[in-house]
């Protein structure tokens, strides 16, 4: 089976969990906070984040 990431750029519209890239390459997961009149990564500043991937949306491993 074949699952591609569609990666996103800028800041996502709806809170959540996310894959993200960061800036030295590496690919790890982070949530995306979304308050009144603030939006922010829970781990990273938005400067470390290059593309990101809402998890929900990512097709999970079916077995046969």
């Amino acid at each position: 089976m074949e699952s591609k990431i569609k990666w996103q750029t800028g800041f996502p519209d709806i809170e959540g969990e996310y894959l993200v890239t960061e800036t030295n390459g590496d690919v790890t997961i982070d949530c995306w906070c979304v308050l009144e009149h603030y939006q922010y990564w829970a781990q990273h500043r938005d400067d470390e984040v290059v593309a990101w991937c809402k998890l929900s949306d990512i097709e999970h491993f079916k077995d046969r």
